[in-house]
């Protein structure tokens, strides 16, 4: 009787959870058909069906419904870690971007939490005002180049200080969850300690090691999948953030996956295909109800979160447009807001959750403004796909030593066959099954992302299944490949570049 019921819940979950994901993606593009946020749209599918409007669904009496969305939360932020603070160079970090990225941060941050003193206790004011200090570098890198800002103005410092002002929130955070105490110090250090030292010197060795021994990349991707899910539980079983382990967990996987595009696509249609959209939505059915009395806080928070960065961004910038796309919220710091109100001690309240929630959203589409200020975008300030390609191609027919040198210099080269036309792709771990008279047909990986030529770096870069491919193939109207693109190395080309 007992699992006949339980099997009718995880029934009824399953279909309520195929409706979440259903709406969530519709809404995400249709948003993204507008030019806005798609993480809009997916928190519009949330609020729908959740409490707020519908009552479709009440994920906080349905197990199932918590337990996606908070794997979406903890595979979501470690691609974000792999992907966005991974690429972060911190030798590069000059005066300049910490100033302006601490300015940023500390800015909004005192400002919002020094408003909520007066209504709410002090830990969820600082809380709240961490959040909303929090620059989401994402949406702000969209923002940038597809207003063409990239193509008058170098935005890798902007970029960096945005960064900065993200990470600083994120350890913030991560104190102020275990409570400003020097116990709580002690163990985020621990923390920080033990996952630094199993990142650096355990992680990338033994995940080599496993794929050297097992010649299976699929064994390889079931155990950063299972690493995930085993640091969540650890975190959570010593009372730490697993949200932040998984952020850091995909900080040192970062170089791995660059080196693996077939693991990381894998890894970016089981995230942004599945858990992305359910963890956005997710955020929109804990939101239990939107009064008049909530909507005014949200404004407030927006307002108060918004212009502390417009000044900032005015004065170290001298350009409104630009400091606008420093609003940009809706990643790192949505996830951090989602994990303090759900978990077993929530430290926002649930009306401080949705005021929070509806200003990320509306900074979001505020972000986004900057794209559509002048109306439709003129050609003359669009960077396409073939303005940025480089040679880095090989023959199928060649000799694989041949790739030798080429590889030592680049990620991956794109495999071309005896037509022009992309065939798949080649990395230097290729190279180490090679034998002495292999060539490239032996052991290339028969797969490839293709763009063409004309397609915007803008829509690139928003676009995840592109935006974090190790390497595009760039081809002409023929389908014949002219060069390759490395978006991950795409901000540092457009360092400098000027047109106006």
């Amino acid at each position: 009787m007992v699992e006949a019921v339980l099997l009718e819940e995880a029934i009824v979950a399953a279909y309520k959870l195929g409706i979440v994901l259903l709406l969530a993606k519709l809404l995400e593009g249709a948003f993204r058909r507008f030019g806005l946020p798609g993480l809009a749209g997916s928190i519009s599918a949330g609020l729908i069906l959740g409490p707020s409007i519908l009552g479709f669904v009440d994920v906080r009496s349905s197990p199932y419904m918590t337990l996606f969305v908070m794997l979406g939360l903890d595979f979501l932020l470690f691609l974000a870690g792999a992907e966005e603070l991974g690429e972060l160079s911190w030798r590069k970090i000059g005066p300049a971007e910490l100033t302006l990225g601490f300015t940023l941060f500390s800015s909004s941050a005192l400002l919002v939490s020094l408003v909520l003193l007066t209504i709410v206790s002090p830990l969820q004011a600082i809380i709240v005002g961490v959040v909303m200090g929090m620059v989401s570098v994402g949406p702000m890198t969209k923002s940038l180049v597809e207003s063409g800002f990239a193509r008058r103005s170098p935005i890798s410092s902007l970029l960096i200080a945005g960064l900065v002002a993200e990470v600083t929130g994120i350890v913030i955070f991560g104190v102020l969850v275990k409570g400003p105490s020097a116990q709580s110090l002690t163990a985020a250090l621990l923390m920080l300690m033990g996952v630094l030292a199993f990142g650096r010197w355990i992680l990338i060795r033994a995940l080599r090691v496993v794929e050297r021994v097992l010649h299976s990349r699929e064994t390889t991707f079931a155990i950063i999948v299972a690493l995930v899910l085993l640091t969540g539980y650890l975190a959570h079983s010593l009372g730490l953030n697993s949200a932040i382990v998984a952020l850091l967990l995909g900080v040192f996987s970062s170089t791995y996956l660059a080196e693996r595009p077939e693991c990381l696509e894998k890894l970016h249609a089981f995230t942004y295909g599945f858990f992305e959209p359910l963890f956005f939505a997710g955020i929109g059915l804990y939101v239990s109800s939107i009064s008049p009395s909530i909507a005014t806080m949200a404004i407030a928070l927006a307002t108060l979160s918004a212009i502390p960065k417009l000044a900032v961004g005015r004065a170290f910038l001298n350009s409104l447009r630009v400091a606008t796309t420093m609003t940009a919220k809706g990643g790192v710091d949505a996830a951090l807001l989602l994990a303090v109100t759900v978990s077993e001690s929530p430290r926002v309240g649930n009306n401080m959750y949705a005021a929070g929630v509806l200003a990320i959203t509306v900074l979001a589409i505020l972000s986004a403004f900057p794209i559509h200020i002048s109306g439709k975008r003129a050609p003359e300030v669009m960077l396409n796909a073939g303005d940025l390609i480089v040679k880095a191609s090989i023959n199928i027919g060649d000799r694989a030593e041949r790739a030798v040198h080429i590889l030592s210099k680049l990620p991956a080269l794109v495999v071309i066959d005896e037509e022009g036309r992309p065939a798949g792709v080649m990395r230097p771990i290729d190279l180490l099954k090679a034998g002495p008279h292999d060539g490239v047909v032996d052991v290339y990986q028969p797969y490839v992302t293709s763009v063409h030529r004309d397609k915007p770096i803008g829509e690139i870069l928003s676009d995840e299944s592109l935006g974090s491919s190790p390497v595009l193939a760039v081809v002409d109207d023929h389908g014949r490949v002219i060069g390759a693109l490395f978006p991950h190395l795409l901000l540092g080309r457009l360092k400098g570049r000027r047109i106006i």
